[in-house]
Parts: structure tokens; C-alpha cells; sequence
């Protein structure tokens, strides 16, 4: 847990994200999905969409002024190096 306030207000935003992801994943697949092998990823990948289109939201609302502007989202994935969509279609195993 930090202690710095600014680190702890990110820290909160995120946690919030996971949690909602969590609560997410849980009612759509059941409460045994959390035992499963890559849940945790699963539920990173969620949060990660979670928290990108909810800053997306909430900037496409502060800029209302601006009805022509359209806020994108995307993560940078680190391995990659590219921006994307997390769990797009590319990324589905067949």
C-alpha cells in the first residue's frame, strides 16, 4: 500500500478497475473461474479495458465543448511495443 497520496490515488483507480473486472468475470463465467489457469491474466486484460475506456468516457465528457473530438482508447503493450485494443480479435486463440 503507498503512502505517497498521489501514488495512493492511482493506486486506488486501479484497484477499482481489477475489482469491477473481478465482479465482472465472476458473474459471467461463474465463481469457480477464479481457480482457473489464466484467470489472472484474464483479469489483468480486463482491468487494463476497464480503465482505458473509462478515462476515454470521462474525457469525452469533459471535452463536451468539442462535439467533433472523439476519444479513442488503446494500451501500450510493452512487449509488443505497439498500442492496441487489449483482447482483440487477433489476439483470440482459435
Amino acid at each position: 500500500m503507498a503512502t505517497d497520496p498521489s501514488v495512493y490515488s492511482i493506486e486506488d483507480q486501479i484497484l477499482i478497475a481489477v475489482r469491477v473486472a473481478a465482479f465482472a468475470t465472476e458473474t459471467m463465467y461463474g465463481p469457480e473461474c477464479i481457480r482457473k489457469p489464466g484467470y489472472r491474466s484474464a483479469l489483468i486484460e480486463v482491468a487494463v479495458v476497464l480503465k482505458a475506456k473509462w478515462t476515454a468516457f470521462c474525457l469525452q465528457e469533459y471535452c463536451v465543448e468539442f462535439p467533433d473530438l472523439k476519444i479513442v482508447f488503446g494500451a501500450y503493450d510493452l512487449v509488443s511495443r505497439y498500442v492496441r485494443l487489449p483482447l482483440s480479435a487477433s489476439d483470440q486463440v482459435a
